[in-house]
């Protein structure tokens, strides 16, 4: 947990930020407060408003996912890696849920990545069945979808009621907007705390 790593924390610890560089992004930002030593790998762009204080920094937008920036990092490191299987399958999880299952900036790197992690003993079918939603946040994001409104055709926009979401939840319903025939750009827009509105694009 968060606690038990900021007690643990010590000068030379190495806080490793992955998929995110933006403080207010972060899973618990006292972490990164206590943190002397900071390194960042990531597939966004990145603006202004991004972490600045860091030791190491590796951003390359044109990957599929950060995992297949780490991935690729084993390479280059000289001791044999250890990976088990579910912790492969969760590797392979977060390349599904980047490339909306392959569908979005999937290139060669990312299947070279995939059979890596196959041969870590990543499984497929247990990455669905873990991605599966429950029935009452598929009620939810149906009842979203539902107020859908196209703009000039093209423009999908779809407002979440005043109850407070995860980001991730905003994501998944901008991923079906875009899989709408016609659509070129998707939003959905929803509260992600109680002063804070998400939009995911």
């Amino acid at each position: 947990s968060s606690t038990a790593a900021i007690k643990e924390m010590d000068e030379k610890s190495l806080l490793v930020i992955v998929d995110c560089q933006y403080q207010n992004l972060l899973m618990n930002e006292k972490v990164y407060k206590k943190a002397k030593n900071v390194a960042i790998i990531d597939h966004h762009r990145r603006n202004p408003d991004a972490i600045n204080t860091f030791k190491f920094l590796y951003i390359q937008p044109s990957a599929s996912s950060t995992v297949e920036l780490v991935c690729e990092m084993f390479d280059y490191i000289n001791t044999e890696i250890e990976m088990s299987p579910i912790e492969a399958t969760w590797m392979l999880m977060g390349i599904f849920v980047d490339t909306n299952n392959f569908v979005y900036r999937t290139t060669s790197r990312t299947f070279n990545v995939l059979a890596d992690l196959q041969a870590f003993g990543a499984d497929m079918s247990k990455a669905q069945r873990f991605l599966r939603e429950n029935f009452e946040e598929y009620v939810k994001r149906n009842a979203v979808l539902n107020k859908l409104e196209v703009i000039e055709g093209g423009y999908g926009i779809a407002v979440c009621d005043d109850e407070i979401y995860e980001r991730s939840f905003l994501a998944k319903i901008a991923d079906n907007i875009i899989s709408v025939n016609n659509i070129k750009v998707a939003f959905c827009i929803g509260k992600i705390g109680k002063d804070a509105i998400g939009i995911s694009a």
